[in-house]
């Protein structure tokens, strides 16, 4: 089968690099390099006129990569979604969509194209009415990320951006058959505005050549959190550990260390680092090794949608993970059984304390953890998945 992927950039890409810290890249380097076991893969992909992020494409197993840097899609690249997003569902944005549209047909003609797989709410903005087999990756829930930000902020962009996306993702559910999420919560977020529409869950993989666990020891007493310290739902679980829930934690274990690592810390948590108990690292190379060396990675989350990779790469490499319910509620029962779960700021310090206190059932948490992701979250498990879509689609059409 001959499988075209297009996707859409956005600001923060330009500084993308392996391990790359954004997920949209991350799952679609994977995929490539999978799905290109069994099929030829294609790339589109509007506003990629970074030299980092072409590095990183360029190495992944399509075989034929275009991009695409138009004027009309600076209104992606400067990150003006809610024009873009107000534009598209209603009408369309008429000549960077037709510019998409001759670019695609272009390339479905030279290189006898089966299917297109759609990822992400602005590509599928772009491509709703273009007529050939396809289906829409959605990867996260748009309007669930700003009603969560939303309950947060109680900002008028952040209501305008949750009515918007709402919107923009209704009318989608009604140009694609089918609509695939990482999480089963997006799932049924997206299911209140349509309850007929196709909606499946895809869970993403885990990179086991990067995390897999290894000897290196432990430096007792520490915790951890990582990510792109740039990423708003990354930057309020940070401070909401530091503000709430570190200092219960050190009435207990006063010693303990709290690492934040990760590209592009945000002033206010490099603030936290006047604390010489609290380490922000900025980027790192090697950020399994990071991972490796913690007591307990600790990833409570109040904002954002979809699955939250920094999880699976901990358990992968075997370490404990404590969270709280929206950390864990893309995961299956089985799965949440080998993370320690608490509710609020005080259970989610009590679960830590009693790791930090207790090797064993640090090490039994991480063992049974690291087992379960390699039995259900592999890249080659997910792409098995999107195969039998593309079947889907194509037999639909």
């Amino acid at each position: 089968m001959r499988i075209l992927l297009c996707q859409a950039g956005h600001p923060g890409l330009s500084k993308i690099s392996y391990p790359m810290a954004d997920g949209g890249i991350l799952s679609l380097y994977h995929l490539s390099k999978e799905l290109s076991k069994n099929h030829k893969t294609y790339l589109f992909f509007l506003d990629g006129n970074s030299s980092s992020l072409r590095e990183v494409l360029n190495t992944s197993a399509f075989e034929k990569r275009f991009f695409l840097d138009s004027k009309e899609s600076s209104l992606v690249r400067a990150g003006n979604i809610l024009l873009l997003a107000s534009k598209l569902s209603r009408t369309g944005y008429p000549r960077l969509k037709r510019i998409v549209e001759e670019e695609i047909r272009k390339i479905i003609e030279e290189n006898d194209i089966d299917v297109i797989h759609c990822r992400g709410l602005y590509m599928g903005l772009l491509l709703a009415n273009f007529s050939y087999p396809k289906f829409l990756d959605l990867v996260d829930c748009s309007s669930l990320y700003s009603r969560r930000s939303l309950h947060l902020t109680r900002s008028s962009r952040d209501f305008l951006r949750y009515v918007l996306m709402r919107k923009a993702e209704k009318y989608l559910m009604e140009k694609f058959e089918i609509i695939t999420v990482v999480s089963p919560a997006d799932k049924r977020f997206l299911k209140k505005s349509n309850e007929k529409a196709d909606i499946r869950v895809n869970r993403n993989g885990v990179d086991m050549s990067l995390f897999s666990p290894s000897e290196i020891e432990e430096d007792h007493p520490n915790i951890l959190f990582h990510g792109n310290m740039s990423f708003p739902p990354n930057i309020d679980a940070v401070l909401y550990i530091s503000r709430e829930i570190l200092p219960l934690i050190r009435r207990k274990v006063p010693d303990v260390k709290f690492y934040v690592v990760g590209t592009d810390p945000h002033y206010e948590i490099k603030k936290l680092a006047k604390d010489d108990r609290v380490v922000v690292t900025g980027f790192v190379k090697d950020i399994a090794e990071y991972i490796s060396r913690s007591s307990v990675v600790l990833i409570p989350m109040r904002m954002g949608s979809g699955i939250k990779n920094k999880i699976l790469e901990a358990m992968a490499l075997g370490k404990p993970v404590v969270t709280n319910p929206m950390g864990a509620e893309c995961f299956d029962s089985d799965t949440k059984q080998c993370l320690a779960i608490g509710k609020g700021s005080r259970e989610i310090a009590q679960r830590t304390i009693e790791l930090l206190g207790d090797r064993t059932l640090r090490v039994d948490l991480g063992r049974r953890a690291s087992e379960i992701v390699r039995k259900r979250y592999t890249w080659e498990a997910c792409s098995a998945r999107f195969e039998k879509i593309y079947k889907d689609v194509c037999l639909h059409r």
